[in-house]
């Protein structure tokens, strides 16, 4: 009975173990791909420009769809503000592709 005890509490304890390693690659070293880890303000501000872009993107559609084509500029959007063409966080200023009506921050892509 002992000897199953102590074999169950090795299992468990190398369980942890392997656990407690990957958390530790992904967190301090990057994650499977090779890419480094993204601290969480970074993440959050990553969010919020792919946020914004989105509702730029809706605003496109709905364009889209009422007047059968995409926008030349980002400024015939009339329910986004011109601030609002300009990544939150770095103050750029998107890029548009007026044929597809894609639209990218330079510096979160």
């Amino acid at each position: 009975m002992r000897a199953y005890a102590l074999i169950g509490l090795i299992i468990g304890l190398v369980i942890v173990g392997i656990l407690v390693y990957r958390a530790g690659v992904t967190y301090t070293h990057g994650t499977r791909d090779g890419q480094s880890a993204v601290a969480p303000p970074e993440r959050a501000n990553i969010l919020r420009c792919q946020a914004q872009i989105k509702r730029i993107e809706d605003a496109i559609r709905l364009y889209y769809i009422e007047n059968g084509r995409y926008p030349e500029r980002l400024e015939e959007l009339r329910d986004i503000l011109p601030q609002e063409t300009y990544c939150p966080i770095t103050g750029r200023p998107y890029l548009y592709e007026p044929t597809s009506g894609i639209v990218i921050c330079p510096d979160h892509h």
